[in-house]
C-alpha cells in the first residue's frame, strides 16, 4: 500500500532499479561539475573544530577526475594561509597535493576523492565509469558504515535491507523508505526526486572509541538541474551521542552544479615553482626550479652541453693547459722537496 501521490509502493528490486538509473543518468552527463561549502560546529562549546570549513570543487569528465579542497589555517598559525589540496586522476596518472608537496603515481589514487560530501549524501556513484579503477567501497562501508548505499551495495546486501510497506512525510513529501532489518539503517526516498534520499539515519553500534552513536542525514531545497535529475543545495549532517544529544552539525551549501563539458585542461593538478615532487612513477624526487624547470631535465641537458663541449678543439687545448701546468707544478713541488732532503743531510 501507499499514498495516492507515491502510487504503490515499490519492490525491493524495482527501488535498486530506480537507484541504477539515477546513477546511469549521470555519468551519461558530457561532464559534471560541483562547487560546493562545507562547514561544520560544536554543539556543546567544548570541543573546537578545525577545519570548521572546506570550499570544494569537484568534476568528472570520461576517465578523468578533480578535486579542489580549500580550509582556512590552524588558529595558531600567524600567517593565516589557507591549506589546499588537489585531488587529479587523468590518462591513468594520479596526481595528490597538499600546499608544495606533490605525489604522483600511476593508476587510481583515490586521495581527497575518497570523500564526497555531495554525492555522497544523495548516493550517486563517482567512481562508476571508472573502467580500471577498483576500490573496495564494500569494505570502506561495513568498517564506517558512513558511505551512502548505492545500488550496488543494495544489491550485495538485499537479505538485509527491505521496503517499508508504508510511506512516510519528510519535510512535506511522501517517501518510500528502505530500512535495514537490523534497524541500524534508513533511507527516505522522494519517488519524484528520481528516488534522491530526502532523508537517511545510521545508528552505529560497537563502534570503539567513536562518540557517535547515531547520524542523521537531511537534504532540503531541491531543485532540478538540466540533467534531468534533482539535487539538494542544502544538506545537513546531524551527530548524536549515546544519549540521544547532538554534539555536532555539519552543513554543506551547493554554490553550483553544472554538466556542461569541461575541456581536458580542467583536469590539472597545478604544480607551482619550488614545489616538492614525489615522482612514484620514476621513483625519484625533486623540487621544482623557479619557472617550473625539473632539476632532472636540468641535469639531463647540463650533461649533454659537457658531452658535446668534450669533442671541441677549444675544449681540448684548454684541457692540455690545465694538465701541463698540474704536472709541472708537481714537478717543481718534488725539486723543492729534494733540496730540502739535501740541506738536512
Amino acid at each position: 500500500m501507499a499514498s495516492a501521490d507515491v502510487g504503490p509502493t515499490p519492490s525491493f528490486e524495482q527501488v535498486i532499479e530506480a537507484l541504477d538509473k539515477r546513477n546511469t543518468i549521470f555519468h551519461s552527463q558530457p561532464s559534471w561539475h560541483f562547487k560546493y561549502e562545507a562547514t561544520w560546529k560544536d554543539l556543546t562549546g567544548k570541543s573546537p573544530i578545525w577545519p570548521d570549513r572546506r570550499d570544494v570543487d569537484v568534476a568528472y569528465k570520461n576517465d578523468s577526475l578533480f578535486l579542489y579542497t580549500a580550509y582556512p589555517a590552524p588558529p595558531q598559525e600567524k600567517n593565516g594561509l589557507k591549506r589546499e589540496f588537489w585531488s587529479v586522476y587523468h590518462k591513468g596518472v594520479s596526481a595528490d597535493r597538499q600546499n608544495a608537496s606533490v605525489v604522483l603515481s600511476g593508476g587510481f589514487n583515490p586521495g581527497g576523492l575518497q570523500y564526497n560530501y555531495l554525492t555522497d549524501a544523495v548516493g550517486l556513484d563517482i567512481y562508476r565509469n571508472l573502467a580500471p579503477v577498483t576500490i573496495n567501497v564494500k569494505g570502506w562501508a561495513e568498517a564506517t558504515k558512513e558511505r551512502p548505499v548505492l545500488p550496488e551495495s543494495l544489491q550485495r546486501e538485499n537479505k538485509s535491507y527491505a521496503v517499508q510497506a508504508q510511506p512516510e512525510t519528510v519535510a512535506g513529501a511522501d517517501c518510500f523508505v528502505v530500512k535495514e532489518k537490523s534497524g541500524d539503517d534508513s533511507m527516505w526516498l522522494d519517488p519524484k526526486l528520481n528516488f534522491a534520499p530526502r532523508k537517511r539515519e545510521i545508528h552505529i553500534s560497537a563502534r570503539g572509541k567513536r562518540p557517535e552513536a547515531r547520524i542523521i542525514w537531511n537534504n532540503s531545497d531541491w531543485k532540478e538541474d538540466a540533467s534531468g535529475l534533482w539535487f539538494p543545495r542544502q544538506i545537513e549532517v546531524t551527530y548524536l551521542d549515546m544519549n540521544g544529544t547532538a554534539f555536532r552539525l555539519q552543513k554543506v551549501r551547493v554554490e553550483s552544479i553544472d554538466f556542461q563539458e569541461l575541456p581536458d585542461s580542467y583536469f590539472v593538478c597545478p604544480i607551482p615553482p619550488t614545489s616538492i615532487v614525489s615522482d612514484t612513477i620514476r621513483k625519484v624526487e625533486y623540487t621544482t626550479h623557479v619557472g617550473g624547470v625539473n632539476p632532472l631535465d636540468l641535469a639531463a641537458t647540463q650533461a649533454k652541453q659537457h658531452i658535446s663541449l668534450g669533442k671541441s678543439p677549444m675544449f681540448l687545448l684548454m684541457n692540455g693547459i690545465i694538465v701541463t701546468s698540474a704536472c709541472l707544478w708537481m714537478l717543481i713541488k718534488h725539486y723543492r722537496n729534494s733540496n730540502q732532503q739535501d740541506v738536512v743531510k
